[in-house]
């Protein structure tokens, strides 16, 4: 099970599904077939998202803007960053990048900053 935040329009199963929506996974009873690889342009909701997204890795993120819905589309939550040779994703507080999650030096597990570790692969 996996909820999304959509950063801009996509097509899923054949449905238009509108930036600024919020769109779950068909085992929580959405329209997104469970496993279903997330693009860029999504903002994870839950930890089942947030594990999805991670394991999809780090790629550049389209124009995030309302187009064809009259909801409002706020800017994202996460973020990739790379520094010191190693991809971050972070949670975004206040504007600034706050390392919520990051990568190992292999790329293989995440880390909360309690210590919780989440394997992504």
């Amino acid at each position: 099970m996996a909820i999304y935040y959509l950063l801009t329009d996509l097509y899923v199963s054949d449905q238009e599904l509108l930036a600024g929506t919020t769109q779950a996974t068909m085992d929580s009873g959405g329209v997104m077939p469970p496993g279903w690889p997330p693009p860029a342009d999504v903002d994870p909701v839950d930890n089942d998202a947030l594990a999805e997204y991670f394991q999809a890795g780090p790629r550049p993120r389209g124009l995030i803007r309302q187009q064809w819905t009259q909801f409002p589309v706020n800017p994202p939550k996460f973020v990739w960053t790379f520094a010191n040779g190693r991809w971050s994703l972070n949670g975004i507080t206040n504007l600034q990048p706050a390392p919520v999650f990051l990568t190992s030096e292999s790329g293989i597990f995440l880390t909360s900053e309690d210590g919780f570790f989440l394997e992504a692969g």
